[in-house]
Parts: C-alpha cells; sequence; structure tokens
C-alpha cells in the first residue's frame, strides 16, 4: 500500500480533507455527547461550539481550516482536564467599601463594608482595638447582605454584650456568600494579626452542598460540561477580576458596579422565582452519606489548632436551615437550595439527613477536642417568619438568632474570665 507522501499531489489533498472533516466531525460528536440538556443556553452554545472546527472546513483557506481544528483540539483538551484542575480562591471578603441601600421586606436596608470588606458599624481601627474584639465566621447566613448593618445578627449580639458586661464590643462581620471551612481557615490566619478576643463560626450548609455537588450527579457526562469546563471558568474570573473593575473606571464609578453586585446577591439569596420550590425539580434522589466531607473535617480541625496554638477562643455554631420534619408545604416551597443551581434534587428527608449529619458532627468535634459551641440550630423553628428560604434569616429571625447566640456567648465569656465588667 502506498504511503500519504507517494501518492499524487492531488490525491494527497483528498486525502488530507477527509482526515480534515472526519476530526471536525469528531469534535461535533463530542459535544453532542456532553450537551446540557437541561439549558437551552448552554446546549446551543455547546452545539454552535463544538460545530465550528466543521463549519470551517467548507473554507478554501488552509489557515482557517487548520486554526479551526486546533482550536477544537483545544476545547476537547482543557474540558477533558477539567474535572482534574481545582483552583480555590482561599481569602474572600466582599468588595471593599460598599455604600448602598436595598428594599427588605418593606424597609429599606443599609448595607456598607469597610476598607477590609467587613461589616461593622460602628467602624473600628485594626491597628487599635478599643473594645473586646470578636470576629463572625461564616457564609450568608452570617453576611446577611439583604439586611441593615445594625439588622445582622452579629451587630446585634455586639449590643446584647456591651449591655451585659456594660463596656465595648467589636463584633466584626466577615462572613461571605457561598465560603466553606477551608475559606474560614484562610480568613482566620489572616485576621490574628488583628488581635481577636474571641472567633464565632457559623458553618456547615456550603460544604454540605459542595459535598452534594461532587457526589451527585443526573449525567455521566457532567463533569465535562461546557458551562463547568476551564474555558468558562476563565471567562467568568476575567469578566469578575478584570473586565468589571474596568467597567467601574470607565463607565460611571465603583457605585453601578456595588448596586449591580448587591442586586445579584439579593436573587441568589432569596432564589429567583424559577430557582424556587426545589423539592419539586423533576430529576430527584435519596442521598444519605455516612459522613460530613473529609475537607470539612480537615479544616475543623486546622482551625481548631490555629485557636488553640494563637491561644484564641473559638466558638463553633450550629447551622440552622428549614430542614426540619415540621416544616409546613408552605414553607417548603421557599427551598431552592437542596442544591442550589442544580438540575436535580435531593429528596426532604435526604435534607433533613444532611442538616442532622453536619450539626452533630460539630457538636461531637467540639466535645472531642474541648472547644466551644452554641447549639442554636434546634432552637430556631422552619417557618417563613424566621428564614426567608432554605437557611437565610429574615429580619425577626436575625434576632432570634442573636437571642441565641448572646447568652451562650456570655457564658463562656464569663466561665473563661475574659471581661471584666466596667462603664462604657
Amino acid at each position: 500500500m502506498p504511503k500519504t507522501n507517494d501518492l499524487p499531489s492531488s490525491l494527497r489533498k483528498v486525502v488530507q480533507m477527509s482526515w480534515n472533516w472526519i476530526l471536525a466531525s469528531l469534535f461535533l460528536v463530542f459535544g453532542i455527547v456532553t450537551i446540557d440538556s437541561d439549558s437551552l443556553e448552554w446546549s446551543i452554545t455547546t452545539i454552535l461550539l463544538y460545530a465550528f472546527p466543521l463549519g470551517c472546513q467548507a473554507f478554501k483557506s488552509s489557515i482557517v481550516r487548520f486554526g479551526a481544528l486546533w482550536l477544537g483540539i483545544f476545547m476537547i483538551f482543557q474540558t477533558l482536564l477539567t474535572p482534574y484542575i481545582h483552583y480555590h480562591i482561599e481569602y474572600r471578603t466582599l468588595q471593599a467599601n460598599i455604600n448602598t441601600e436595598n428594599k427588605t421586606e418593606g424597609v429599606i436596608q443599609k448595607i456598607t463594608t469597610d476598607d477590609m470588606g467587613f461589616r461593622v458599624y460602628p467602624r473600628v481601627d485594626y491597628n487599635e482595638k478599643k473594645g473586646f474584639r470578636i470576629f463572625a465566621l461564616g457564609g450568608s447566613t452570617t453576611e446577611q447582605i439583604l439586611l441593615d448593618d445594625q439588622k445582622t445578627w452579629p451587630h446585634l449580639v455586639q449590643l446584647e454584650l456591651a449591655n451585659r458586661f456594660q463596656r465595648k464590643f467589636e463584633v466584626i462581620n466577615t462572613g461571605v456568600s457561598g465560603t466553606r471551612a477551608r475559606n474560614h481557615f484562610a480568613k482566620l490566619k489572616k485576621l490574628i494579626q488583628y488581635k481577636p478576643d474571641m472567633v464565632v463560626i457559623l458553618a456547615g450548609i456550603n460544604d454540605w452542598n459542595k459535598q452534594i455537588a461532587d457526589s451527585v450527579k443526573v449525567h455521566y457526562m457532567e463533569p465535562y460540561f461546557l458551562r463547568k469546563s476551564l474555558l468558562a471558568k476563565a471567562i467568568k474570573a476575567v469578566d469578575v477580576f478584570f473586565w468589571g473593575p474596568l467597567k467601574d473606571k470607565l463607565f460611571g464609578g465603583p457605585d453601578n458596579e456595588v448596586k449591580k453586585a448587591t442586586l445579584e446577591n439579593t436573587s441568589k439569596k432569596l432564589g429567583e422565582t424559577k430557582k424556587k420550590d426545589s423539592l419539586n425539580r423533576s430529576h430527584k434522589f435519596s442521598w444519605k452519606p455516612k459522613d460530613v466531607a473529609e475537607e470539612f473535617k480537615m479544616y475543623l480541625k486546622k482551625i481548631q489548632e490555629t485557636c488553640s496554638d494563637q491561644k484564641i477562643p473559638c466558638v463553633f455554631l450550629t447551622q440552622p436551615s428549614g430542614y426540619q420534619e415540621t416544616a409546613s408545604s408552605d414553607y417548603k416551597r421557599l427551598f431552592w437550595m437542596t442544591p442550589p443551581f442544580a438540575n436535580y434534587t435531593l429528596d426532604f428527608e435526604s435534607m433533613i439527613y444532611l442538616s442532622r449529619l453536619y450539626n452533630n458532627y460539630i457538636r461531637d468535634f467540639a466535645g472531642r477536642y474541648k472547644v466551644s459551641v452554641c447549639d442554636i440550630a434546634k432552637n430556631l423553628e422552619p417557618s417563613s417568619s424566621i428564614f426567608y428560604d432554605d437557611c437565610h434569616f429574615t429580619l425577626k429571625g436575625s434576632h432570634a438568632v442573636a437571642k441565641l447566640v448572646s447568652p451562650c456567648l456570655e457564658k463562656i465569656l464569663a466561665s473563661k474570665n475574659l471581661v471584666v465588667e466596667s462603664n462604657i
């Protein structure tokens, strides 16, 4: 059989073009196999992108044909690599110096952050401590971006403690939506330099949702969906870290971007209409793991060890949520985090099981390592008067949390003789 190089140039060209068409067709087949059938937008984008090399083979220009093939090779390569490459932004804060307003429950809420991206009122000088300093670490249930600076549970705890001990307290809210135990550990390491007298950690729901996402799959090829690829993540990162700030400078300053970010956060916290009633998604699973995620275990231990080494009293809070048997049918229709932003749901029994699994682990962990815990989860009723949705606190809920956390911290402070009562 003659080699390709021994063939006449015209026939060699036909053979080469045939291979080009076959390769480009394989790219399209891969796109069809990895199509995200639950999203029309991503389905169309996937087909168009993977069909592009095939369409380019009709061009006469060899640069266009071969360039399109290399694009297809790049797309396949980065997609196949995606499940094996993990990048975490460990230390995360809100945008610094936010100053905006939001209407929640018919009331105007003033939402600000300081130079560190933290929520605290009044502002503090981190280099000159003027009171008993407590940092509150957590996700969106600590951040409480929907509520006024003076209505978040960390601020209400600040007022309660100052009134109880008759001295100045600084309770600094460092919560950020979506953060997990690994992020709280990174933040704790950063905050040591600001001499905390105590650290309070509310963690759980973001960690168990990550465990769900890592373990439950509707489609076999889901890890290779275009929306989950390195390219999609890179485009999002460019928008967040480069294009967004550039638009700030070019088109109207930071206030517009801050308001946009706040509104986007608000939408996520409450859940858009199409994302509510998540327990009735078309794909439903029962999933009850034997243990919490290993990552959660590891970073809780790292937090505890850091607190011990630095001699900082660290207090863990159990994670309140609406995943309780007494939740009404009407209230459960507000859920959207079972898990969030997914095309499937766990059944309600599985969500109850997971919340108990993580909270029991926090209780057992605290007992095992002799650290303090405030068990607030068991004392909050599952209702729309306490939670906007699965777990985010209403104004009433925020007060209820503060009423549970404050006396718990008072007992810990008194038992350790950490605060001497004095006139403010």
